[in-house]
């Protein structure tokens, strides 16, 4: 009977372990403004339909874009929905007729989750608001 009951405990805890298993997931984070400036914070998650900036541009509660400081004040709001800094890289372009500079800065992330829900957990794009407000 002990044996019995020793096997069904460990069949149960394997099963738990197994329920529970993690996998990582990427994310890209793309700030676009002027030096100076505050700027805009969209998420590309690789994820299909959405390819416009403004499509996944981070936004609060009321669906309004969310501005941050610089690309560190993004990464410290990631950070604390669980998200890792792992690469930065910038794109500079110049115009033409004024010579003014852009920079798009590029910051990859990632984040251990059990199931694919819990990426956007905490926070939400203009595509997400959008669909969860339909009228």
């Amino acid at each position: 009977m002990k044996k019995i009951l020793s096997f069904v405990v460990l069949i149960l805890a394997v099963t738990c372990l197994n329920a529970q298993t993690t996998h990582t997931v990427y994310c890209e984070l793309l700030g676009a403004g002027t030096f100076g400036n505050k700027l805009k914070v969209s998420v590309d998650f690789g994820q299909k339909g959405c390819y416009k900036f403004s499509d996944n541009t981070l936004v609060d509660e009321n669906g309004k874009d969310i501005k941050f400081n610089s690309m560190v004040d993004a990464m410290n709001y990631m950070s604390k929905l669980g998200w890792k800094f792992l690469q930065t890289y910038v794109f500079i372009s110049t115009t033409l007729l004024d010579k003014s500079k852009s920079y798009e800065y590029h910051w990859v992330l990632s984040k251990d989750v059990t199931n694919d829900d819990d990426v956007t957990k905490g926070f939400s794009t203009k595509v997400q608001y959008e669909q969860e407000h339909k009228k």
